[in-house]
């Protein structure tokens, strides 16, 4: 539970813990985060740890001492052996002088790196490694020696795996009785099922050069942390994953390894039917309509679809096996927001419209050129025909602008006479024009 603290545990503390922690909110300045240090203290004692590992896998010896040998320079021994403190059981002996000198039996391995730990390694643990270890230094006080013991182990493990319904993210988990990241066993997850009787892998982990790759089987997912512990991620259940499972381990017997199932949660009914008197009688969950009619297929109705509805769905026939029945999706798409919709109408709807708008303006323009044009072409040819005594007349006929657009509009067909609508010294004369 989380307040306003939270504790972090460590049920076994290891070198690897050793180091600076800090507790950080996402939102936090870094100016106001203050660390902590990991230190394991120890008093007047030193003491050991060595993890159990299968035959044949990497092994590491941490020695923990109540100093900083690096700065005390305090010459230090590892040895071998139950209640052994003679210097002839040490299988790492190392002294000061201008540098640190380390004589190392066959079959470990030190980097000559101490402070108030080291980590002996033994890269590949035999029989006659096992047993007790403990670690000395030179020092001018009484020192208690905690010794450490050294186990080989058959690996095991088992598996666990959460049951959920189809679709469903799932996860399948693998324990084993040894870290892995510390043996660098390789290892694998393998189903059960079928004609193979070994078995098929679905995932399978290999150590290169101390990085660790993993290859999957499509619908599974792994990532490449592993300690005594891995979990295999399911994104989307369904029968294809259905079976039985177990966690190898390369060079270990296969009898270790406890096994587990993945099952499918059964599914909800939504349309049941059963033949009574040779009468097919149908019952349905709210939300879905069904006729009795029923051939080699059923048409199952949903007046309304909602997100309700959404999910995986198949078809059962009663005593049949549960392989039989490929499954089906109902997926909603979603709506388009109003606000879209009426946006995506009214563009529709201007497009066009603007396109009458444009042409109208340009059929306008162009009547009106061909008007101004015709009214030139007419005032010239009655020029043309006016006598000279109308010529000199003191009061000459007008035409109006409206008159003129008749005129021409009607020349085509027929005579044109020109009323000007009051009364004229003299009358034009009639005139006849074809196009």
């Amino acid at each position: 539970m989380i307040s306003n603290e939270l504790t972090l545990e460590i049920p076994r503390v290891s070198t690897k813990d050793i180091g600076r922690y800090a507790c950080k909110l996402s939102n936090m300045n870094p100016k106001d985060i203050k660390p902590c240090e990991l230190k394991i203290k120890l008093v007047g004692k030193t003491m050991c740890d060595v993890p159990p590992v299968p035959l044949s896998s990497r092994a590491s010896l941490t020695c923990y001492f109540p100093e900083d040998l690096s700065k005390t320079r305090a010459n230090f021994r590892v040895h071998h052996g139950a209640n052994c403190s003679d210097p002839a059981c040490a299988v790492v002996t190392c002294e000061w002088g201008d540098n640190l000198v380390c004589s190392i039996l066959r079959g470990y391995h030190f980097d000559l790196t101490v402070t108030s730990h080291l980590t002996v390694g033994i890269p590949t643990a035999q029989e006659e490694q096992e047993g007790s270890y403990s670690c000395y230094f030179t020092s001018s006080t009484p020192v208690l020696y905690e010794p450490c013991s050294l186990t080989l182990v058959t690996v095991t493990s088992s598996c666990s795996i959460s049951r959920v319904t189809e679709t469903e993210p799932a996860s399948l988990t693998c324990t084993f009785n040894v870290d892995v990241n510390e043996t660098r066993n390789n290892f694998s997850l393998v189903r059960f099922g079928g004609g193979d009787s070994k078995g098929v892998d679905i995932v399978t982990c290999t150590w290169l050069e101390d990085q660790l790759k993993c290859t999957t089987a499509p619908g599974y997912e792994v990532n490449n942390l592993v300690t005594d512990r891995l979990v295999i991620r399911v994104p989307r259940a369904s029968r294809d994953h259905t079976g039985t499972y177990a966690c190898h381990v390369t060079d270990s017997k296969a009898s270790g390894f406890q096994p587990c199932e993945f099952i499918l949660k059964p599914g909800v009914a939504i349309v049941t039917c059963t033949w009574l008197q040779d009468q097919l009688k149908c019952t349905t969950a709210p939300g879905y309509e069904v006729n009795n009619l029923v051939t080699d297929r059923l048409v199952i109705r949903v007046p309304r679809a909602s997100r309700d509805h959404t999910g995986t769905y198949a078809c059962h026939v009663t005593g049949s096996s549960m392989d039989g029945f490929k499954s089906c999706d109902f997926i909603l798409i979603p709506d388009v927001p109003a606000v879209v919709l009426t946006v995506a109408i009214a563009v529709l709807m201007f497009i066009p419209l603007s396109l009458v708008i444009i042409f109208l303006v340009f059929k306008c323009k162009q009547r009106k050129e061909v008007d101004q044009k015709a009214t030139k072409q007419v005032s010239s040819e009655e020029t043309s025909l006016i006598s000279p005594e109308e010529k000199i007349s003191s009061s000459p006929p007008v035409l109006l602008k409206e008159e003129i657009s008749t005129e021409i509009l009607l020349a085509a067909s027929a005579a044109v006479t020109c009323d000007l609508g009051r009364d004229c010294p003299t009358r034009p004369h009639i005139v006849t024009h074809t196009t």
